[in-house]
C-alpha cells in the first residue's frame, strides 16, 4: 500500500511528464499539506529522497516546497534528546546532495535579505 505522501509525490512527477497542470498543482498542495502534518524521523528524509529523485532539476515546485518546509521548521527538524536522535540527520545532506545545495543557497539568501 502506498503511502499519501508517497502517492502525491508521484501524482506531481506523472503530472509534470504528461503535462497537466491542474493536477500537478493538486499534488504540489497535498504534499505540503502531508509533509508538514509528518515532520518525524521516517517521513520527512523518505519524502526529500522521493521528491530529489522523482523531480527534474529545472522543477522547482516541489524542491522549493521541500527547503521551505525545512528552514521553517529546522529547528525542530534538528533538535535531539535523550529519547531520540533529530528528525534531520546530516547523512540525509549526503545521500541528496542536490537538497544540500538548494537548502544552503536558502539559507544564505535569507540572511543577507534579512
Amino acid at each position: 500500500m502506498l503511502d499519501p505522501l508517497s502517492f502525491y509525490i508521484l501524482m506531481y512527477s506523472l503530472a509534470d511528464q504528461l503535462i497537466i497542470n491542474g493536477l500537478k498543482a493538486l499534488a504540489q498542495k497535498k504534499v505540503e499539506y502531508e509533509m508538514a502534518q509528518r515532520l518525524d524521523a521516517v517521513s520527512f528524509p523518505q519524502s526529500v529522497m522521493e521528491i530529489y529523485n522523482s523531480t527534474p532539476k529545472s522543477d522547482r515546485g516541489l524542491r522549493d516546497l521541500a527547503v521551505d518546509i525545512t528552514l521553517r521548521n529546522l529547528s525542530l527538524l534538528r533538535r535531539k534528546d535523550e529519547a531520540a536522535d533529530a528528525i534531520f540527520q546530516d547523512t540525509l545532506l549526503d545521500s541528496v546532495p542536490q537538497f544540500s545545495r538548494d537548502l544552503l543557497i536558502a539559507m544564505m539568501k535569507k540572511s543577507v535579505t534579512t
